[in-house]
């Protein structure tokens, strides 16, 4: 943040300690209210043109942000003004329960005495130090952030039979042992960040943190019998409906499609020249919807678990 300020700019600052000109678009984004970390819109929002923010703490990570052109989107209509208003009431609603769900998570693992045992993380980060090829800087400038080759969590069997028994996670009514949770990881297929040794370790962090915390909600939850409530069945059903669908397109590499692969404003043109479409307003009347659940698989977006209302006529 400091060699930002003095030299004015990010672009000044990753020449200066990189010596390599890195492409704008790694370093530089649009930035939308209700699109992105609370967090960073906090932060962004409150800063003039040109200004540098101080470092921000987000669920991405520590961030250092230059507000660097302000644009404002023009709303023609009555109806477009609705949809926008609409859209921030959902983004507050949804950020209201987030702060709720984050503050009994947070109480709620206090009172557990949840911790995670830095002295077998330690050693856990280490072996994987030592397996992991982490990418230079200049091999970082040159392409995106986001790395596409990460490498998958790996321990030589000699390791996993030494460690497997010892305690990663602890709290008032358990343990987690670092084999569980080597076992949940290569089950999700956790990829390791291999940017740099910190980021590693960070994000291995964050996964092992989410991985011990779903574990221990759904003791609870069984203790509770929630299993047994009507929509914790369906949602349950839901998941594993989704879960053998990624399995199975996992198994059989099929390709996923995304929306630049789908041409809609060409097809809707071609459908448009070869049908003539009439709109049945007494039927349109009489549209009416059902509670039937079914799952949603959006195009370029994992783990997403939909269930919307479906159009019935009658």
């Amino acid at each position: 943040r400091r060699r930002v300020a003095e030299l004015g700019s990010f672009d000044a600052a990753i020449r200066s300690n990189l010596k390599t000109q890195m492409p704008e678009e790694n370093y530089t984004a649009k930035l939308t209210w209700g699109d992105t970390d609370a967090a960073f819109e906090t932060a962004a929002y409150q800063l003039a043109l040109n200004q540098i923010s101080e470092v921000v703490s987000t669920s991405r990570g520590f961030m250092v942000i230059q507000l660097i052109n302000v644009s404002a989107d023009a709303i023609q209509t009555e109806a477009e003004l609705q949809k926008k208003r609409s859209g921030i009431l959902k983004v507050i609603r949804t950020r209201k329960a987030d702060v709720q769900s984050s503050k009994f998570l947070h109480d709620y693992l206090k009172e557990l005495d949840f911790v995670i045992k830095g002295q077998t993380f330690a050693v856990m980060v280490r072996l994987l130090e030592e397996r992991v090829e982490f990418k230079n800087e200049t091999a970082l400038a040159e392409q995106k952030m986001s790395p596409e080759d990460n490498q998958p969590v790996d321990f030589s069997e000699s390791d996993l039979i030494a460690l497997r028994n010892k305690p990663l996670i602890t709290f008032s009514s358990g343990q987690i042992t670092f084999g569980e949770i080597v076992e949940k990881l290569q089950q999700r297929n956790v990829p390791l960040d291999n940017r740099s040794p910190e980021f590693m370790r960070n994000s291995l962090r964050k996964e092992i943190f989410n991985i011990a915390r779903d574990e221990i909600l759904i003791r609870e939850a069984n203790e509770r019998k929630l299993d047994e409530r009507p929509g914790v069945k369906n949602d349950l059903r839901l998941w594993s409906d989704y879960l053998s669908y990624r399995l199975l397109a996992d198994k059989l590499k099929l390709k996923e499609v995304t929306t630049n692969d789908v041409h809609f404003g060409n097809r809707l043109r071609t459908l448009k020249d070869k049908y003539e479409i009439k709109i049945d307003t007494t039927k349109l009347g009489k549209i009416n919807v059902t509670t039937i659940p079914f799952l949603a698989v959006r195009p370029g977006q994992s783990n997403q678990l939909v269930v919307p209302y479906w159009p019935m006529y009658f």
